[in-house]
């Protein structure tokens, strides 16, 4: 299991760059339900009936009792039990689809607003999160079919939590000496050319997350299989393997540039050079 999330070449990360990480998973992880939450919405107000996982409960059960007491819902569903539920107007439905809505973008400003290491939005939305949480325990109970909704959910409340003691660490860090920043940053100039590991097998399928040029040198930030990989015109500098991605951050010194490409544990992927971000980009899955 410990070769799972093996990478030789990572470096040691500090203090700080571990909490930061972990403050951005923690938003990584509520935007995640944002997203989903709405996607699911939107897919059962179009009876496509299908749900995918990292969704918060309430919306969406508040949208399926306005859909099924206003009669949205095919006729067969409204036989047995449910032959007389649909009860009330399409107007119910707007309203119930409203409160909906409010709710998710509650969600949505805990999200913004936690932006600047704002720990109280992140409290806020673990808060409404574990009512989520208690409220689907409490009308389903731990039903088979709901038991990767439970693990999701106790995931987003430990990242969240994680998140939040993430900030009041950081808070109690010293504050780097600008001086030393600089000095790293000068010795990288310095430093000779990475190694090659391999070359890149081009014809194997794989997924680019980034592409860039850097001095006319073609950098590409991949995943081939189980593999994350830095390529650089067609070669291997650098490479993560796991089945799961955490954080993480591969690198290459070309032509004196350090060039750094990763995922920073959240919903992002990126290539810096020299320290400064050029490329970055969301990335859901």
């Amino acid at each position: 299991m410990a070769n799972l999330f093996k990478n030789k070449t990572a470096p040691q990360m500090s203090d700080r760059d571990r909490f930061e990480q972990r403050y951005r998973s923690s938003r990584g992880s509520l935007l995640i339900v944002l997203i989903f939450t709405a996607i699911n919405m939107g897919l059962l107000i179009t009876k496509q009936f299908t749900y995918f996982l990292f969704s918060a409960y309430i919306p969406y059960l508040i949208t399926d009792i306005g859909m099924a007491l206003s009669g949205q819902y095919p006729a067969d569903y409204y036989t047995g039990d449910f032959e007389n539920a649909a009860i009330f107007g399409k107007n119910f439905f707007y309203i119930m689809l409203a409160v909906a809505i409010v709710i998710l973008m509650v969600y949505l400003i805990c999200w913004i607003f936690s932006k600047d290491k704002r720990s109280g939005w992140l409290i806020f939305a673990l808060v409404l999160f574990s009512i989520d949480t208690v409220l689907m325990l409490l009308l389903n109970g731990i039903a088979s079919n709901m038991i990767f909704d439970l693990l999701f959910h106790a995931w987003v409340i430990f990242d969240l939590a994680n998140g939040i003691i993430a900030v009041k660490k950081l808070k109690k860090l010293p504050v780097e000496p600008v001086e030393e920043v600089a000095a790293e940053e000068n010795a990288v100039l310095t430093t000779e050319d990475s190694i090659h590991i391999r070359y890149a097998d081009m014809e194997a399928k794989n997924r680019i997350f980034l592409e860039t040029d850097v001095d006319g040198h073609k950098v590409v930030y991949r995943r081939v299989g189980k593999v994350n990989e830095l390529v650089i015109d067609g070669r291997v500098y650098d490479e993560f393997v796991g089945l799961v991605e955490p954080a993480h951050s591969l690198e290459a010194v070309i032509g004196g540039r350090r060039i750094e490409a990763g995922f920073d544990g959240g919903v992002h992927v990126y290539i810096n050079v020299d320290g400064t971000e050029v490329l970055k980009k969301t990335r859901l899955i």
